[in-house]
C-alpha cells in the first residue's frame, strides 16, 4: 500500500485512465463516447471509490441524456465556504449591480425572471429587461441569484442562454452531489454545485442555481444571498421529503387526468358532451366538479370547496371568476347551454344522484306489490281526455264527463297516482317530499320523480292502463257542487291532446266528442257560479318568449 502512496502523479493520471476506460466504454454503449479528456480526476482518486462513482454516475446521465458538458466535469468536493466569508461574498456583491449585469430576480407572483440590468432607478432599485423585452423595477431584496463571470451581458443574448441552461436542468445529477457531500459534511453554493456536475461558466453557474432552487429535496438553503449557501440535508429528512414528493406527484398526476377530462368534454360538440353524471363517477371528479359548481354559484360552503374550484381554473389557465366558472361547466357539459342560474342558486335540485336513479330502475323492473288494489275502481269505460303542453313528457291529470239521467253533469278528474309505484319512507318518496312539486320552466320541467318514472308508469299515456286517484263530482245546474267522492282508479286514457288541440275541436263541434263539450259546459258554469260568489278575476297578459 506504501508503494502505491508513492507513485508519481504522471502514474496517477495513468492509474486513472485505466480506471476510467470502464466509462468510456459505457458511453460507447450509449452511442455517446465519453473521452477520458473530459474527466478529471484528482491525484487521489482510485483510493477515493465514492467521488469516483459519483464522476462515474454523473457521466452516465450527461451520456444518456445526449447532453456533453460544455466543461470537463471534474469530480471533486470543492473548498467549503464558511458563514463569515458568505457574508463577506455578499456585501462584495452589493457593489456589483451595474449595467450589462445577468441576474434573477423574484416577482410578488412568486415567479423568478431572469434579466439584464440597464440602468438605475432612483437611489437602490434597478431597471432590468427579460428576454421578452418586459422591463423590470428590481429592489435589491429581489435579487436571488447573480450570475458570476458576465460582463455587458447583451438582451440579444437571453433566449439563447436560456435554453442553454434548460438542456442542462436535471434533477438525478443534484442527487449524485448530495450523497458526495452529506458524507463530507459540507456546505456548497452554485458555483460549485456546477464545477462539481457540469463545469466552469456562467450557463453552468445559472443551471446549478436553477437545481437548488427548485430541488428541496436534498439541499438546504442556508444562507440567502446573491450567492446562497446551501447545506445538505441529512438522509432521514431526504426520505421523507421524498415521500412527501410522491404524494404530490400523484396527486398532480390525478388533477392533470381531471383536466385532460375537461378539455375533452369541451372539444366535443354539446350533443355529444358526456352526461352530468360522468363528473360525478369518483369521489375526485365529484368533488371537484361539485367545487366549481358551487364557485360559479356563488354559494361556496367551505373554503376548501373555494381552494379546489381556484385550482382547476388556475390549471386550466382561465380567470378565476364565478361567470367563467359558469361557462367551463356549460362546456363540460355540467350545466345546459341556456342555464337558469337563478334557478340553480335557489338550491332546487334539478337532477337525480345515482341512488334515485338506480332506484327508479329497480322499481321498473321489479314493481310492488298495488297495497291498494282491493279498493281501486276500474274506470276504463271512461273517456278520458289528457290536456297539456305538446312536449310535456310528464302527463299527471286528466279528465272525463258525463251528462247524468236528471240532467246534472258528472266530472272525474283524475290524477296520476305515485304512491302505486313507490311506497311511503323509500327512498324515492322521502325526496319527492322534499322537492314537493314538479317545476315547469320554459326551458324544461323538474319533476319530483326521476323521469324514467315520471314520464313511463307514473304518467297518464295515451292508450295505457293506469292506476290513479280519482275524484268525481256531480254538479247542480247553477254551477255549485251537489256531491263529491275520492277513489284509487284504473283508467285508459283516451286522448292526448295539446291546448291547441282541445280548442280545435271545441270549435268544430265533433258529434263524437259529446264529453269534451260537456266537460267546456260545466267549465263555463262553473265559472259564472264562482264570479257570483264573489271570485276576483285576474287577468294578466303574459309575453312568451321568441324562440
Amino acid at each position: 500500500m506504501s508503494k502505491m502512496m508513492m507513485i508519481t502523479r504522471a502514474g496517477h493520471n495513468m492509474a486513472a485512465a485505466c480506471l476510467l476506460r470502464p466509462v468510456c466504454a459505457l458511453g460507447a454503449c450509449f452511442h455517446h463516447p465519453v473521452p477520458v479528456s473530459r474527466l478529471v480526476a484528482s491525484p487521489l482518486l482510485p483510493w477515493f471509490g465514492a467521488s469516483f462513482a459519483t464522476g462515474v454516475r454523473i457521466a452516465e446521465v450527461a451520456t444518456r441524456r445526449g447532453v456533453a458538458p460544455a466543461r470537463p466535469l471534474r469530480v471533486r468536493i470543492a473548498k467549503a465556504v464558511t458563514t463569515n466569508e458568505a457574508t463577506t461574498n455578499s456585501k462584495q456583491s452589493e457593489g456589483v449591480l451595474r449595467k450589462g449585469v445577468l441576474l434573477e430576480f423574484s416577482k410578488e407572483s412568486g415567479k423568478y425572471v431572469l434579466g439584464v440590468i440597464q440602468k438605475p432607478e432612483g437611489k437602490k432599485n434597478w431597471i432590468a429587461t427579460d428576454q421578452f423585452g418586459n422591463m423590470h423595477s428590481v429592489k435589491p431584496q429581489q435579487v436571488t441569484f447573480i450570475v458570476p463571470g458576465v460582463e455587458d451581458f447583451k438582451i440579444a443574448d437571453l433566449s439563447t442562454f436560456t435554453n442553454k441552461v434548460e438542456t442542462l436542468e436535471d434533477s438525478s445529477l443534484l442527487e449524485f452531489a448530495w450523497e458526495e457531500l452529506v458524507e463530507a459534511k459540507k456546505d456548497v453554493n452554485a458555483v460549485e454545485l456546477a464545477k462539481m456536475c457540469y463545469g466552469d461558466g456562467p450557463i453552468e453557474y445559472y443551471a446549478a442555481h436553477r437545481l437548488l432552487m427548485s430541488q428541496q429535496v436534498y439541499f438546504r438553503c442556508k444562507q440567502k444571498g446573491f450567492s446562497a449557501i446551501y447545506e445538505p440535508r441529512p438522509l432521514s429528512q431526504v426520505n421523507d421529503l421524498k415521500q412527501k414528493q410522491s404524494i404530490e406527484d400523484a396527486a398532480r398526476q390525478k388533477l392533470l387526468g381531471y383536466i385532460n377530462d375537461i378539455r375533452s368534454a369541451c372539444d366535443q360538440p354539446y350533443e355529444s358532451k358526456p352526461p352530468p353524471n360522468h363528473w360525478q363517477s369518483c369521489d375526485y371528479s365529484s368533488a371537484r366538479t361539485d367545487s366549481l359548481r358551487a364557485y360559479a354559484l356563488e354559494v361556496t360552503n367551505t373554503p376548501q370547496q373555494k381552494q379546489l374550484a381556484e385550482e382547476v381554473l388556475e390549471a386550466l389557465k382561465i380567470s378565476k371568476k364565478p361567470s367563467v366558472a359558469v361557462d367551463l361547466l356549460i362546456k363540460m357539459g355540467v350545466f345546459p347551454v341556456h342555464v337558469n342560474l337563478d334557478l340553480l342558486k335557489s338550491g332546487v335540485p334539478t337532477e337525480f344522484s345515482c341512488d334515485f336513479l338506480e332506484a327508479s330502475q329497480h322499481v321498473l323492473t321489479s314493481p310492488p306489490l298495488d297495497t291498494n288494489l282491493a279498493d281501486r275502481v276500474d274506470l276504463t269505460h271512461l273517456k278520458v281526455y289528457t290536456i297539456d303542453s305538446e312536449d310535456a313528457d310528464e302527463i299527471d291529470d286528466g279528465l272525463s264527463a258525463a251528462r247524468l239521467p236528471d240532467g246534472r253533469i258528472k266530472v272525474w278528474i283524475h290524477v296520476a297516482d305515485p304512491t302505486r309505484w313507490v311506497p311511503s319512507m323509500h327512498i324515492l318518496d322521502k325526496e319527492a317530499k322534499r322537492r314537493s312539486t314538479s317545476i315547469y320552466l320554459p326551458t324544461g320541467a323538474i319533476p319530483m320523480f326521476p323521469m324514467e318514472l315520471a314520464s313511463t308508469v307514473m304518467s297518464l299515456r295515451q292508450g295505457y292502463e293506469t292506476c290513479a286517484l280519482t275524484v268525481s263530482i256531480i254538479f247542480h245546474p247553477t254551477g255549485s257542487i251537489a256531491e263529491s267522492q275520492v277513489m284509487c282508479s284504473t283508467i285508459r286514457p283516451t286522448y292526448r291532446l295539446s291546448y291547441d288541440n282541445a280548442l280545435e275541436l271545441l270549435q268544430m263541434n265533433v258529434e263524437e266528442e259529446a264529453d269534451l263539450y260537456l266537460l267546456d259546459e260545466v267549465a263555463q258554469v262553473r265559472r259564472q257560479w264562482r264570479m257570483g260568489q264573489v271570485s276576483y278575476l285576474l287577468e294578466v297578459d303574459v309575453e312568451s318568449p321568441v324562440t
